[in-house]
């Protein structure tokens, strides 16, 4: 029977791939373990060969629910704070066991692919917590609304429109390189981060979300799931791929240049329909305030074949986004600078760092997320040290490839010569002073748990449990051999100089 960190007592380094078989069946079973605190139930169960960790632990220990923001079929959304720092608001989606009692499967895959998600205009999830009634998954908080709501409320532009879509393209390009399908696309799934002009738009609510396995199959997913003014065809058919994402996008598009919301559609003739009648009646009614580029796009997406439907990296190449360029991002130079500290952290400093990153909102990190945009031209979601090389060939800086390869070897957490979007973040955050008191407070709560005053190896290994990192066996008795150098765990003093050494 596998064994949790609970087992790991023992400082002997024989017992460190022990726990590591215990990430790694996790891993292979594509679901995602509570933390410590959760009691036996829906999230224990995802597995038959995990065991249940029982806890008194309560969620509303850590956060204040402030107020219900939403409302769904399993379950209810809540704007929370942090008890620590009540400033650092979140939301918190509670699952109901009770009325998700038949779709374990579905809750499990919501949360593992959640969890294997990094991108910035996708939702970012923090953490997830159980009890004998609820699954709560926190995840950053959208203050800003959808997009469903500023189509009601909004003069419509079609500049506005094309900054909207990009960003959607971009998200469904990240989501598809990684597999995963969102299958209920809409306005209402399409949040603003913040209230700012420029906010990022986040791409929300992966209940109905699957993995795929062939980026280019028609006919790899057969569940009827989605919203069906939303649907592509073949999804109302039963046989469909990835592409349905596009075909709910160009519905969404289409409602944005026709501030038109689309007729309830059952059927794969009634999608149909409403792509022809929604684009006539947009070539039409509207004439020339939408461009021919636009209508073109749309006709691209809203067709009946999948094989001849965009997708996103197409898309996002279209003649339309040349029509509006958005302002293009430039690479602030501080920022990069910053990635050669990396080689001075230690594993648990990078660890420590990146729940810095999970609390900060959008528009806190913004100047850093647009340096990022620069940086990642193909809009994959990750850095290279030779898409970096290349991007920075125009700069004062003067870096060699091999100094990249290594800051990006020492900074990327999964060790995979990729720097995803949260390892950049993690390197970059002492640039713009965002390593206040009560954040580096909020993540000492973080991994002290039971309010200790002092955090342990065991603490760490369960923080990552809670956010399904990968640790080698390498990287385990590193950070092992870290924490020797604190017998007695490491307080809160020690904790605040590590993050800003």
């Amino acid at each position: 029977m596998p064994i949790s960190y609970l087992a790991f007592k023992s400082s002997k380094p024989a017992e460190v791939p022990e726990y590591l078989s215990f990430l790694a069946l996790i891993k292979k079973m594509g679901c995602a373990k509570a933390s410590k605190e959760k009691s036996a139930g829906l999230l224990s169960s995802l597995s038959p060969a995990s065991q249940s960790l029982a806890s008194p632990y309560n969620v509303r220990q850590k956060y204040i629910f402030e107020r219900l923001v939403g409302r769904g079929h399993y379950g209810t959304v809540h704007l929370v704070s942090l008890k620590s720092y009540p400033k650092e608001t979140y939301a918190i989606k509670a699952i109901s066991k009770k009325k998700v009692r038949s779709f374990r499967e579905m809750a499990g895959r919501e949360i593992s692919i959640l969890q294997g998600l990094d991108h910035p205009n996708v939702l970012k999830l923090i953490e997830v917590h159980e009890d004998a009634r609820y699954i709560y998954l926190v995840t950053e908080y959208c203050s800003g609304g959808s997009v469903l709501d500023w189509l009601q409320s909004s003069p419509k532009w079609e500049k506005q429109a094309a900054s909207l879509m990009s960003q959607i393209f971009q998200g469904l390009q990240y989501l598809h390189i990684n597999k995963v399908c969102h299958r209920d696309l809409k306005p209402e799934n399409c949040m603003f981060a913040s209230k700012s002009a420029d906010s990022d738009l986040k791409i929300i609510d992966f209940g109905l979300a699957t993995r795929f396995q062939h980026r280019y199959s028609s006919d790899e997913l057969q569940s009827l799931v989605g919203t069906p003014s939303y649907q592509a065809p073949e999804v109302l058919q039963g046989k469909y791929g990835p592409k349905c994402d596009m075909w709910s996008a160009g519905v969404i598009m289409l409602s944005l240049l026709s501030a038109k919301l689309p007729f309830e559609i059952s059927t794969s003739e009634q999608a149909l329909e409403w792509g022809k009648t929604g684009l006539d009646a947009m070539r039409t009614d509207l004439g020339r305030s939408v461009s021919v580029e636009a209508q073109d796009l749309v006709s691209r997406l809203l067709v009946l074949d999948p094989g001849l439907r965009l997708e996103p990296k197409q898309a996002l190449e279209h003649p339309w986004f040349s029509l509006y360029p958005p302002d293009k991002p430039g690479v602030d130079i501080e920022v990069v600078n910053t990635l050669k500290t990396c080689q001075m952290r230690s594993h648990f400093q990078r660890i420590a760092l990146n729940s810095v990153v999970k609390s900060l909102k959008s528009d806190q990190i913004a100047p850093l997320t647009r340096t990022f945009r620069a940086l990642d031209r193909e809009n994959n979601g990750f850095l290279t040290s030779a898409s970096l090389k290349s991007d920075l060939s125009t700069t004062s800086l003067n870096l060699s490839l091999k100094s990249l390869e290594k800051a990006v070897k020492t900074a990327s957490t999964h060790r995979n010569g990729k720097l995803s979007y949260s390892d950049f973040l993690s390197a970059a955050i002492d640039s713009h002073g965002l390593l206040s008191y009560e954040r580096i407070q909020a993540a000492f709560s973080y991994f002290d748990r039971d309010s200790k005053g002092t955090i342990g190896l065991k603490e760490v290994f369960a923080a990552l449990e809670r956010q399904k990192w990968t640790i080698d066996v390498k990287i385990a008795k590193k950070l092992q051999k870290e924490f020797e150098s604190w017998p007695n765990g490491l307080s809160f003093d020690a904790f605040r100089n590590l993050l800003r050494a």
